[in-house]
């Protein structure tokens, strides 16, 4: 059903550049708002909220390689080496920033957050880099998604997503109170927000089954692409602002279950995320934005560091020179990401290089059960 993608697509790793790029815009738009209160930063920031990570899980899908016909205990297996060994090195990697900034700042978590942050890691907690949640929701995508295709058949499967968002829905906006009925917290393992984003990643899988960007690339299908791109453009942006939120928080926070509208959510999500697509696939190849795709997984620890850390600072900086005008903003915000994104591609590769080279082989010399190849 789901043929192998052997290449690697140029514009896969270019949607994911273009993503990444959002997240680093959108974590300082973000905090820019949160000193100026400017309308236009605001505007800015709940667009890219819209959207931005369910397009990530739209490519996660994409990117599926389909290990359905593997037992549970070697799905399990393959998925820990793939997501999980990332996740703790990057958690581990994040830790000594995280505990000398509380020291540095005097914060007072007592000693007890200290010894037992750690363990929070258990929960799938992403203590020491919040913006890892993302490896972690995926995972659990991916284990919902194997026991799903594993129920239903394949076209029982792609007819019940609507169901299965649903479903999602419920839980994530009454996550309190399932949690008092299962005892199991929402963050656990981000179960609950896993269940509305899995839908996302099925789109992906199905949008790669019906070779979707592998038509022609005459002139006639290129035009017919940039028409789709500029009226799916116009359907998130018309859209984005009307959905609306019950709480004090009134953007989309995949994170904080916070998704709003149960019909705008995922009109402008999908919108959003089929025109970053279209217009990865319309872009020219060039180096830089493919060494960004290449490395997202990095990217997103690093940007971790920057939300946390420097962000707060460099907003500081520039907020002098920020008006309450989209240009202003944009033009700030947009240097300063392009800067962030820059530096943070110095790091990338070496923290790629430890992980391949250090912190995997150790693992799997400690752990022979989670030797063999990871996809």
């Amino acid at each position: 059903m789901f043929p192998n993608i052997n290449e690697r697509l140029w514009w896969l790793d270019c949607a994911k550049a273009y993503g990444m790029i959002l997240v680093f815009y959108g974590h300082f738009v973000e905090q820019l708002y949160g000193l100026t209160n400017f309308g236009a930063a605001f505007s800015q920031y709940k667009l890219i909220y819209s959207f931005h990570m369910p397009l990530f899980f739209i490519l996660a899908g994409y990117s599926f390689k389909n290990l359905d016909h593997l037992g549970f205990q070697q799905f399990m297996k393959n998925r820990a080496r793939a997501r999980l060994l990332p996740w703790l090195f990057l958690n581990a990697v994040s830790a000594p920033l995280w505990i000398g900034w509380h020291i540095a700042t005097g914060a007072n978590i007592g000693l007890r957050r200290y010894l037992f942050a750690p363990i929070a890691l258990l929960r799938g907690d992403s203590v020491y880099n919040a913006l890892l949640w993302f490896i972690v929701c995926l995972f659990t995508v991916e284990v919902i998604g194997y026991i799903y295709r594993h129920i239903l058949k394949p076209k029982a499967a792609s007819c019940f997503l609507i169901v299965v968002y649903l479903i999602g829905w419920i839980v994530t906006r009454n996550s309190a109170e399932f949690s008092k009925i299962f005892g199991i917290s929402g963050r656990f393992w981000m179960l609950h927000e896993a269940i509305i984003m899995y839908p996302f990643y099925h789109l992906g899988m199905i949008l790669k089954n019906a070779s979707f960007l592998r038509t022609s690339t005459d002139r006639a299908a290129l035009l017919k692409m940039a028409a789709a791109m500029i009226l799916l453009c116009a359907i998130t942006v018309l859209t984005y602002s009307l959905n609306t939120f019950s709480g004090p928080d009134k953007v989309v926070d995949i994170a904080a279950f916070n998704h709003g509208n149960i019909f705008l959510f995922p009109l402008t999500a999908v919108c959003g995320s089929l025109a970053i697509i279209l217009v990865a696939y319309l872009t020219p190849f060039n180096r830089p934005l493919q060494l960004i795709g290449q490395n997202t997984l990095w990217l997103l620890c690093i940007n971790g560091w920057f939300y946390h850390y420097f962000n707060s600072p460099l907003c500081g900086l520039f907020v002098s020179y920020a008006t309450n005008s989209f240009a202003s903003v944009m033009s700030i915000c947009a240097f300063v990401s392009c800067l962030s994104v820059a530096v943070s591609l110095l790091v990338a590769p070496r923290l790629s290089y430890i992980f391949s080279r250090y912190f995997e082989q150790i693992a799997i010399h400690h752990y022979r059960w989670l030797a063999g190849k990871s996809m």
